[in-house]
């Protein structure tokens, strides 16, 4: 019997005038990386046409240049759409020179793969991208449900601890679901790159296809043994937060807080910037392996 794919219920639109590279695209998403729901659009209208029928589409590619209404203009469009501009959208092109860069990121798109395609590029992006699909579907299943008030302190060395965990922090601020997510991404980042120090090496493994077993490896490495990370809800008047501390080595937050063009062609480090969004102030503290995480009552 053929194995299930984890990635079966995440449905992925891609939209590109060129038939050979939506072919290839198209292929490569649904025979090699296990998304069986593509649906394929040829413009910007058409692309819209099928994003407004299929209300469940996770995630979109999109080429740059297209007749009658371009991905550049698409992607405008959808980002001032509430309805719409929570959908991750990443951009192909053949052009990655810096003028090409800012334009797409101006448009509001943080990833962008080069044409042509190859596997190894695309299953960086789509793979890291549809488990955060699947892990919000997870947390929002979660806190739809009752739930006593939970502990406000917790200790962990694993990503799997870090879903559990990051629902219970999340259920102490007021809007659990915006800020879930992105608890769970300045947790793993504790784990990944603060105790495991793989923090310029995931996206690497994640071209090569090996990043859970580079991660598997790194838990069950003795060094890393006896590593944990620690994280907190920090409650008064005016504001709820969420302290984490690891115990690597830190680094310096600041060039992570925003997208800059040249990291829009990478598949790694847009965690922090999520967390700037969801919260209203975070903050590092020296030697950058402490982050306090606040939100505003």
């Amino acid at each position: 019997m053929t194995k299930a794919s984890p990635y079966a219920d995440v449905k992925i639109l891609v939209a590109d005038d060129d038939d050979g590279n939506l072919f290839i695209a198209a292929h490569l998403l649904r025979s090699r990386l296990g998304f069986t729901q593509v649906i394929e659009a040829s413009d910007g209208i058409q692309a819209r046409e099928l994003l407004d029928a299929n209300k469940d589409i996770a995630i979109m590619l999109l080429d740059r240049m297209m007749p009658r209404k371009t991905g550049i203009e698409l992607c405008h469009e959808l980002a001032n759409d509430p309805e719409y501009k929570h959908i991750p959208i990443i951009f192909q092109t053949g052009k990655t020179a810096l003028e090409e860069l800012m334009e797409v990121l101006d448009a509001g798109a943080h990833y962008l793969v080069k044409k042509p395609f190859q596997q190894e590029e695309l299953q960086a992006f789509f793979y890291p991208m549809a488990d955060r699909v699947l892990r919000e579907r997870h947390f929002q299943e979660a806190l739809a449900k009752p739930s006593e008030t939970p502990p406000t302190s917790f200790e962990l060395s694993t990503l799997e601890e870090a879903k559990d965990i990051a629902l219970k922090l999340a259920r102490h601020f007021p809007q659990p679901m915006a800020v879930a997510p992105t608890i769970y991404e300045l947790l793993a980042n504790a784990i990944e790159h603060g105790n495991l120090s793989i923090r310029n090496l995931k996206a690497t493994y994640l071209r090569q296809g090996n990043y859970q077993k580079k991660l598997i490896e790194a838990l069950e490495d003795p060094a890393n043994k006896d590593k944990k990370a620690k994280a907190s809800i920090i409650k008064d008047a005016t504001s709820v937060s969420v302290f984490i501390e690891d115990q690597g080595d830190g680094f310096n937050a600041d060039p992570y807080r925003c997208v800059a063009a040249e990291s829009i062609v990478l598949p790694t480090k847009k965690g922090i910037t999520r967390a700037c969004t969801a919260f209203h102030r975070v903050e590092y503290v020296e030697p950058g392996n402490k982050v306090k995480a606040t939100w505003i009552l």
